[in-house]
């Protein structure tokens, strides 16, 4: 028995709280109900397994939370449980034809530490999803139309939370879309670049990425009215550093992809809100 069992039994033992009959009766009730029988066979075990093992979690994660407080005030101690963002697929559309295909999940994120912010995501990513549907069927009949959403969760911890969309158009030529969105867990609140840097932040980052464009003669950052924006896509790497993205085309030719450009944090760091 480890620490967190002890905890959990001495912290129980010092309750005076009788069992209620009828949750009693639904303990029994389950483990009565499992097969008695069982193969020496490992694929018949298996499933016999399955089923003590649901009825532990019934017992350990459903029933004793709402029967000890003690047991529950134990439970929600442990960091792991409910720590985590959870990402859903909200919707899939699927649509094809000889000349036309729309493959798209929309995703919803679920953070109840931080719902607010959590809502304001769904809203940004549901936007974007619904104009790009929009947009393909108004296009139909136009040539050949192809349009594919999907996500993926980059970042997912107790301090910071990042989801990835990605959209692809087709239609003479191809386009690629990146969209990241972000819940700061430490404050509850739902981030922008904007709300990310100061102003001598961003004159900091603008002044690297123009450095590392001019390293290479395909980049052409005069080509758009503003090189770094309130509501510019980023991330952050794994070791801290500031990560810029770009859509195709937007400051080089299309075979340039989504331009990215890292961002050590020291450029940065200083310059937080």
């Amino acid at each position: 028995m480890n620490r967190f069992d002890n905890e959990i039994r001495n912290s129980i033992s010092k309750e005076d709280i009788p069992m209620p009959e009828n949750f009693t009766a639904a303990v029994d009730e389950t483990l009565n109900n499992l097969p008695v029988r069982f193969s020496t066979k490992r694929r018949s075990f298996l499933p016999r397994l399955a089923s003590a093992a649901a009825a532990l979690v019934f017992v350990f994660f459903m029933a004793l939370p709402n029967v000890s407080p003690a047991y529950a005030k134990v439970m929600s101690e442990v960091p792991v449980i409910g720590a985590l963002v959870e990402v859903f697929t909200l919707r899939s559309y699927s649509e094809a034809g000889e000349t036309y295909e729309l493959e798209a999940s929309v995703p919803v994120v679920q953070d109840p530490a931080n719902a607010e912010a959590a809502d304001l995501l769904n809203q940004d990513v549901q936007q974007l999803t619904e104009t790009v549907i929009r947009q393909f069927h108004a296009d139909l009949g136009e040539g050949y139309q192809g349009a594919y959403v999907d996500y993926e969760t980059v970042t997912n911890t107790d301090a910071w939370f990042t989801l990835k969309l990605t959209v692809n158009q087709v239609e003479a030529s191809g386009s690629t879309i990146l969209r990241y969105y972000h819940i700061d867990r430490t404050t509850g609140t739902y981030v922008t670049l904007g709300d990310l840097l100061t102003a001598e932040g961003f004159a900091a980052v603008e002044a690297e990425l123009r450095a590392q464009m001019a390293k290479d003669e395909n980049y052409t950052p005069e080509d758009t009215d503003a090189l770094l924006t309130a509501d510019q896509s980023f991330y952050f790497a794994e070791n801290g550093d500031l990560v810029i993205v770009y859509d195709e085309y937007e400051i080089a030719p299309g075979f340039m992809g989504n331009p990215e450009f890292t961002i050590p944090a020291a450029v940065f760091s200083g310059f937080r809100k």
